[in-house]
């Protein structure tokens, strides 16, 4: 999977996090909000897994974050 180690790729995580810690939450938390293992967010946090776009809208939705936000901030670093 080429795009897992892409600039666009690092960034997008990098603005998840960004976002998963602004909003005071834990891997941990944001793993039971999910009812997913903490391992799925720390793989896709360490650029080891993607992110469907269903994933990432509910990924938002638990740690308050706007996802056209967060993309536009991906794109806007592309510049």
């Amino acid at each position: 999977m080429r795009h897992l180690r892409t600039l666009r790729h690092r960034r997008l995580i990098e603005e998840i996090a960004a976002a998963r810690q602004a909003a005071g939450i834990s891997q941990r938390a944001l793993a039971a909000k999910l009812k997913r293992s903490e391992s799925y967010i720390s793989k896709f946090e360490a650029g080891e897994r993607r992110l469907e776009v269903c994933e990432l809208l509910d990924l938002c939705a638990a740690i308050g974050a706007d996802p056209l936000a967060l993309l536009g901030r991906v794109l806007q670093k592309r510049q």
